[in-house]
């Protein structure tokens, strides 16, 4: 603090005093930093509450890509002579991929003979200054 206050006396020496404006507190704020005037009311809702507006939502019937594929379904149903049925049961069964309950082991643990031989490979690196494999 002293020091800013010697250099506000040395500029004020050479560049002469400064007037300033605002000597006292903000007239807005009290000292306390409390807003006594021009405060803004309090909201009556929370206005980044989302809006319930009940749009009305047009209808237009089915879409014509589901239609063709309903349309190509039974085409093919009566070609074949034989019902499409999916998402039964029955057809969960028929259909299921039984390699997908087999769990496999992505990240298996290396047996002994490989971890001794990286160690020795290791090894031989640091003793004899080379690495193994570069050129």
């Amino acid at each position: 603090m002293q020091s800013s206050l010697k250099s506000l006396s040395d500029t004020q020496s050479k560049y002469g005093t400064w007037d300033l404006v605002q000597l006292n507190s903000d007239p807005i704020t009290s000292s306390l930093g409390e807003i006594t005037q021009y405060t803004h009311p309090e909201p009556k809702e929370d206005p980044w509450a989302p809006k319930k507006i009940d749009y009305p939502v047009n209808n237009f019937g089915v879409d014509p890509d589901i239609l063709a594929t309903q349309n190509s379904i039974k085409i093919s149903e009566e070609a074949l002579n034989h019902k499409l049925i999916m998402g039964t049961a029955d057809s969960k069964a028929k259909w299921h991929n039984v390699a997908k309950d087999t769990l496999y082991d992505y990240h298996p643990k290396l047996e002994s003979d490989v971890i001794i031989t990286n160690r020795n490979i290791a090894s031989a690196e640091n003793t004899l200054g080379i690495e193994y494999g570069a050129n």
